[in-house]
């Protein structure tokens, strides 16, 4: 019995501290998205440096898009349309090669598109909306990490996972452009952040809830904050029952022990 008791103190420790933890994510995770959306609503830089910045920042720059040159990284999963609908087909992100006016290298994610579109063969279409030669505005991303068991190259022109380095290469090899006049970025620009009706949109978008590497849903602890503080509660409740129970077999066993009187001044001794 003592041994269940433990065990429900833990239990209640446990899910106590799961509920204070989950309830300490939802507002550190309130304060990443006023934070984010500070810096989104700042001033864009207009430089490309070597490394990505740490933090999520915007940049300004202009260049040439090179769209016959589009690469998709997927599947996807489903996403939401520009007209607030859910699109069930596999989608796609559709990166596109693009070289500033200072001659440096950056792949940029244009959106996603539904496998429709690219069996359709639409998608030249939708990106030669926007000219060529012009002036973007995103937010640095850093290379998706490929893990041990996933191909990051699928096929020509598809990718599984957002690689720029290996992007590039495929474009150079493509172009024969010589090994001393490459200069890839590791990283990417996400302009997706552009409202639905710039010119540059693609059919699908994904929530920009995200903050440097972090996933930013705060309601989703709210979620959890619930269900731990109901496992708590549950625990709780069962410990006061084990307790109660223990109590009344303590008092039950000393009144066995004085022969089942309940006045000790009746005992005959």
């Amino acid at each position: 019995m003592a041994s269940k008791l433990y065990g429900l103190l833990g239990l209640a420790a446990g899910t106590g501290g799961m509920s204070a933890w989950q309830f300490h994510r939802y507002f550190w995770k309130k304060d990443l998205l006023e934070a984010r959306e500070s810096r989104l609503r700042g001033e864009p830089g207009v430089d490309l440096g070597k490394e990505p910045p740490a933090d999520i920042e915007m940049v300004k720059i202009k260049g040439t898009f090179y769209n016959e040159d589009a690469i998709l990284v997927g599947p996807k999963r489903a996403m939401k349309t520009q007209y607030g609908k859910i699109d069930t087909d596999d989608s796609y992100m559709v990166f596109v090669p693009f070289i500033t006016a200072k001659n440096e290298h950056v792949m940029v994610c244009r959106g996603q598109v539904p496998a429709s579109i690219i069996s359709d063969g639409n998608l030249q279409d939708i990106l030669s909306r926007q000219p060529n030669s012009c002036e973007i505005q995103g937010v640095f991303r850093k290379p998706e990490r490929p893990s041990a068991n996933t191909l990051v190259k699928r096929d020509e022109g598809l990718y599984k996972q957002a690689h720029p380095p290996m992007m590039w290469t495929d474009f150079y090899n493509k172009h024969s452009i010589k090994e001393g006049a490459r200069k890839p970025l590791p990283y990417w620009i996400d302009i997706t952040d552009q409202p639905f009706d710039a010119p540059d949109h693609l059919p699908l978008t994904r929530d920009r809830l995200s903050y440097a590497s972090h996933i930013i849903t705060p309601a989703v602890h709210l979620v959890y904050f619930s269900t731990w503080s109901l496992l708590f509660f549950i625990s709780l409740y069962n410990l006061r029952r084990h307790g109660t129970r223990l109590v009344n077999r303590g008092s039950m066993s000393r009144e066995q022990m004085l022969g089942g009187v309940r006045d000790e001044s009746q005992m005959k001794w």
